[in-house]
């Protein structure tokens, strides 16, 4: 809920993109599969977030600004 300045979302970001595995004893990079949605109530913290998430280079990340009270239903319960 408090992803700003974005420490902990670039580890969980990193997590997903370098999940590796050993084949024929040489460290092979999987296909990254997953997503970090980032939220912050701040939108200053937003911009600042986003500011340093670009330095990554992911198309892994969904960064939103809303109030941890208020924050959406992303998908389907009854799913």
């Amino acid at each position: 809920m408090c992803a700003a300045p974005g420490s902990k979302t670039a580890q969980a970001l990193e997590l997903i993109q370098q999940h590796h595995h050993k084949t024929k004893g040489e460290l092979n990079t999987v296909a990254s599969k997953g997503m970090v949605i980032a939220n912050d109530a701040d939108q200053k913290r937003v911009y600042l977030l986003v500011h340093q998430l670009n330095r990554l280079n992911t198309a892994n990340t969904i960064v939103i600004n809303h109030q941890a009270q208020l924050y959406p239903n992303l998908w389907n319960s009854k799913g």
